[in-house]
């Protein structure tokens, strides 16, 4: 069977800044329980919910406010035992969904979720479960997004997420992490650069480069570690500060992990649009 063609150009060439919209946000199964579930662990984890404060199952979107509120004072208060910490990180993931991402950001979500990480870095379902809620609670195309990505880069999400990466070299969390970084670095707010430089700095070009050398099999590897790689090297309009990205990722073996993910999995929509860009 002949394999398809692609383009031999330079897919690390900084010429043509080129934008990609963030991922929707995921439904992950064995990490986001149903919502009552969720809402009955952060209940049990923490103090019972207010009778009076208009939240309660005919209002699941209030209901799951005042529940994301308490996962995260859980979080916050518990974070040095680990089954507790991944409770009530568990607790919180299944309560941010798109409706709570504002208040679940308000109440301290990105900032406790990288606390956790940092707190259990040996500890790979914490950190699977912190990348998760650093994703949803950052995710969305509404024009609140990028100020909480902005915060989530400001409480070390970026290095967090680079940590993770090379501390469990896992499919689970390289797929995690590498959706933390890709979101963190897009944007169309000015501070989006200097994001991009931050993440630069903390390793992520590297960090995903041997991630799609160690995973080569792993679609979902591949296509998050391509649409990481393209955002970082052809994103946005600072020319000069993708330049020095470029620069990096090119020490890193960019090319050449981008060319094969395309290679190995030109069947692959994402992989092929983004690996190939």
């Amino acid at each position: 069977k002949q394999k398809r063609r692609h383009s031999k150009k330079s897919v690390l060439s900084p010429e043509h800044p080129r934008e990609f919209s963030p991922p929707p946000q995921r439904n992950v199964p064995e990490l986001r329980p149903p919502l009552p579930e969720g809402a009955r662990r952060a209940s049990a984890l923490a103090e019972p919910l207010p009778s009076d404060a208009g939240a309660g199952p005919s209002d699941p979107s209030a209901y799951g406010e005042a529940a994301a509120a308490a996962a995260v004072a859980t979080l916050r208060e518990r974070a040095a035992e680990s089954t507790a910490c991944e409770l009530a990180a568990e607790a919180l993931l299944a309560l941010c969904f798109a409706e709570n991402r504002a208040a679940a950001a308000a109440a301290g979500a990105l900032e406790q979720a990288v606390a956790a990480m940092r707190a259990h870095t040996q500890a790979a379902r914490i950190q699977v479960l912190g990348c998760a809620i650093l994703f949803n609670v950052m995710g969305g195309a509404e024009l609140d997004a990028d100020p909480r990505r902005q915060r989530a880069a400001e409480a070390g999400a970026l290095e967090a997420a680079v940590s993770a990466m090379r501390t469990h070299p896992v499919t689970a969390v390289l797929i995690e992490a590498c959706s933390v970084l890709f979101n963190i670095c897009v944007g169309r707010d000015a501070a989006v650069r200097t994001r991009r430089a931050r993440a630069a700095e903390a390793g992520a070009v590297e960090a995903v480069c041997a991630a799609m050398r160690a995973h080569k099999a792993e679609e979902l590897v591949q296509e998050r570690g391509c649409a990481v790689l393209t955002q970082m090297c052809i994103g946005g309009d600072d020319a000069a500060g993708r330049a020095r990205i470029v620069k990096r990722a090119s020490h890193a073996g960019a090319e050449a992990a981008l060319s094969a993910a395309v290679e190995l999995h030109d069947h692959h929509a994402l992989v092929v649009l983004q690996g190939g860009a």
